[in-house]
């Protein structure tokens, strides 16, 4: 059994300092976009679970004091506190 914040090397991979750039996959920005979605369907539980992972990969990819996870993790928090 795996945890909800195991992340799949695969995605961890792909993940790279250059997320976001044009051309690149962003696992992480798709699992935030699902999540936002869940969000706006009132789907709470689902939609944090998901911006747990999307966080989880970015911590990963590009270290806890990076601004984009600050970012990520601001944006998360502000979030889940609209519900």
């Amino acid at each position: 059994m795996t945890s909800a914040f195991q992340v799949e090397p695969a995605l961890l991979h792909r993940a790279s300092p250059t997320i976001g750039a044009s051309g690149t996959t962003c696992p992480w920005r798709s699992l935030n976009n699902l999540a936002g979605l869940y969000r706006t369907q009132g789907r709470y539980a689902e939609a944090e679970s998901l911006y747990q992972r999307a966080l989880v990969i970015l911590e990963k990819a590009l270290g806890l004091e990076h601004p984009h996870v600050a970012q990520a993790l601001e944006n998360y928090a502000m979030k889940m506190d609209q519900h």
